[in-house]
Order: structure tokens, then sequence, then C-alpha cells
């Protein structure tokens, strides 16, 4: 009961209702994490008349307000205001991960290995990333495995119209269907990151959640 009211507490916070999806983005607001295809990729959902979803942007933009400024004026631009928030950090990121329906890079470029995609799927996440987001050994997706092995679905980067069709991909799929994704992530996590690091990730994790309150 406690850990369900963390979570309603966490959406709550984030403006998202009972019953509705929760896009979440984190890590820093850079042009290079692709924040702004994400939200090209939520006007082309609205369009589509997809409807009870919310994207969540939780990042610091570490002084790059220009950024942040062209952002905002993109979500205005395309109406998407009633469903995209900038929340900046937030006080509880694993309560975050474990509210979010999925966890979405929209890396331009190269990222390497990405901790926000291994933290995402350590908590059970579907996650949907770039092809320059995360590679295979992160992220097990189709044409690549058989869709009952996959942890995640991947698109072309740069390519929003791709993105929202992966996020309308996962969002179509039965709840269960979600969490056996999920529930596959976190077991590729465990059995193939060393068990110190990934502890290590955790530990980091909650350091921040704990100097963010």
């Amino acid at each position: 009961q406690r850990v369900e009211g963390q979570l309603g507490q966490q959406s709550r916070a984030f403006g998202v209702e009972p019953g509705a999806k929760l896009i979440l983005v984190t890590g820093r607001l850079l042009r290079r994490k692709g924040h702004h295809l994400v939200v090209q990729a939520v006007h082309r959902l609205k369009q589509m008349g997809l409807k009870d979803f919310v994207c969540v942007f939780a990042g610091e933009d570490h002084g790059k307000s220009r950024y942040t400024g062209e952002l905002w004026d993109l979500v205005l631009a395309t109406k998407t205001a009633d469903v995209v928030r900038m929340t900046g950090p937030v006080d509880d990121l694993p309560a975050a991960y474990a509210a979010a329906s999925v966890v979405v890079s929209a890396a331009t470029q190269d990222e390497g290995l990405q901790r926000t995609i291994l933290e995402a799927q350590a908590m059970a996440r579907p996650v949907i990333v770039s092809d320059l987001g995360a590679g295979p050994e992160v992220v097990l997706a189709p044409p690549s495995v058989s869709e009952d092995r996959m942890t995640g679905l991947r698109f072309s980067a740069g390519d929003d119209a791709a993105l929202a069709a992966a996020l309308i991909r996962l969002f179509s799929l039965p709840e269960p269907a979600r969490r056996a994704i999920g529930a596959r992530g976190r077991d590729w996590v465990t059995s193939h990151f060393d068990a110190s690091a990934i502890a290590d990730l955790t530990l980091k994790l909650y350091a921040e959640a704990a100097r963010s309150r």
C-alpha cells in the first residue's frame, strides 16, 4: 500500500489522471537528447486522436536555457501544452520510473551506454530508444529478436514519425504484454551487467533522489 501510495503521489505530481499513460524522458535537457523529437511525436499522437496520456521531461537544463525556450516554443506551436510537462529534477526518481508506462530516449547522437535506459529496465519499464540511444547489447528489439524476447522498441534517430509509431505500437499492447516486456528488460539487465555495477547504479539513483529532496 505504501508503494502504491508513492506511485499515486508521483503520478498526481506529474498531472497524470488515473488510467492515463505516462511517457517519461529523464536526463538533461540537451538538443542531442532529442526532446524536440518527442514533442513532435506527441503532436502526432494527438493528431491521431490518442487521448489519456502525458509526456514528462524530468531533468535539468544545466544552463541550456536557449534549448529549453525552443522546446516551450515548440510545445506552444504544436498545441501540446496540455500533455507535455517539464518538471525539472524529480524528488523520487525510482517512483517516477515505476509510475511510467514507457521510458523514451530519442538521442540524435551516439550516446554509448545510457544509464537512464539501464535504470528504466532495472525498474521493469518498457523502453523506446533511437538507434543512437542504445545498442542491441542494452535493448532487445525487433527485428533483431522475436517479439516474445523484446525488452523495448527501437526507431531511426531523428524520425519523429517512427517514434510516434513505436509509441502507438507499445500502447496498443495489452497491459500484461507491456508488463512482460518490462520484466524481460529487468531480467536482461540483471543477468548481462555486472552485479556490483547494477548495485552501484541503484545506489547512485537513490542518492540523487535523496539529494534533490
